[in-house]
């Protein structure tokens, strides 16, 4: 009962005026000395939520000495809502549209948890209509089926990925760099990220150091989309290079001794002396 008065809150009944209804639906002809007796609630309550669901058209008012109450039918009033909503979210997105909204994509916008993050993540594949890149160690067959709508299109998705996992079906080119996958701090999962571009006009990043507790941006910032995709690119380059020329180019040698990369190092390596790996 609880979750179906929550369900009609959302249709701008109080939670009063919810019970009272769905008591009529399930007990039919009442008064409301009734209602109020089987809810424990005071009648006053009770008649001021049947006078408003009467004015709704939830209600009907049974001709008749004592004062009977009867419930619309429920599958004709939800329609009645529904189409109400519809119709006033359609006229609203048509009015909308004509205002002289404010450029904002430059704008960065924050997100944090896994439900929003996999929202966002979805928003963004779905409005795909050319390319996208994406680099990542999350499992992608969370998105099934928005990379199966995107292969439907035409969209092609480009993915780099050190997550060894079933993509199977999925219309992706994948590049996955297996030796990166076998790190320590890469096998346990201990750190998630998301880097996505798409249509090379909005890009997405994200990271979590357990797989629910999502921190992230996205934005059509000319500046943060094109480092994000150099980003992809150059991950993509340097592992076809290393794979043509049969040599690791990321050595000592080649090293120029900063803090990214002693940090980059303690992450995938889980290095002793990093206290919080050990928590």
């Amino acid at each position: 009962m609880d979750s179906l008065i929550r369900e009609l809150t959302k249709f701008q009944f109080t939670a009063m005026e919810a019970s009272v209804y769905l008591m009529l639906v399930k007990h039919g002809e009442m008064n409301g000395s009734k209602i109020a007796k089987i809810l424990n609630v005071p009648r006053t309550s009770v008649y001021s939520a049947l006078d408003s669901l009467y004015q709704k058209g939830a209600v009907h008012v049974l001709p008749g000495d004592t004062k009977l109450y009867m419930a619309q039918n429920p599958h004709k009033l939800l329609k009645r809502l529904k189409d109400e909503y519809v119709s006033s979210a359609d006229t609203l997105i048509e009015e909308i549209s004509k205002f002289e909204v404010l450029d904002e994509h430059e704008e960065y916008w924050n997100f944090n948890g896994y439900d929003n993050f996999v929202r966002r993540v979805k928003e963004l594949l779905l409005s795909a209509k050319t390319e996208i890149y994406m680099n990542t160690n999350c499992e992608l067959t969370d998105f099934k089926d928005e990379l199966t709508q995107l292969g439907k299109k035409g969209v092609r998705t480009i993915v780099f990925t050190f997550l060894r996992s079933d993509l199977d079906g999925l219309p992706l080119e994948v590049y996955y760099n297996p030796k990166i996958s076998q790190k320590p701090g890469v096998k346990d999962n201990r750190y998630k990220r998301m880097m996505l571009v798409v249509d090379y006009k909005h890009a997405l990043i994200a990271s979590a150091k357990n797989s629910r507790d999502f921190l992230g941006t996205f934005s059509d910032n000319r500046l943060l989309v094109d480092i994000v995709s150099e980003h992809i690119h150059h991950d993509i380059y340097l592992m076809k290079l290393e794979k043509s020329l049969g040599r690791d180019f990321y050595n000592d040698e080649m090293k120029i001794g900063t803090l990214q990369e002693k940090e980059f190092s303690r992450r995938v390596n889980l290095s002793e002396d990093c206290p919080e790996d050990k928590k």
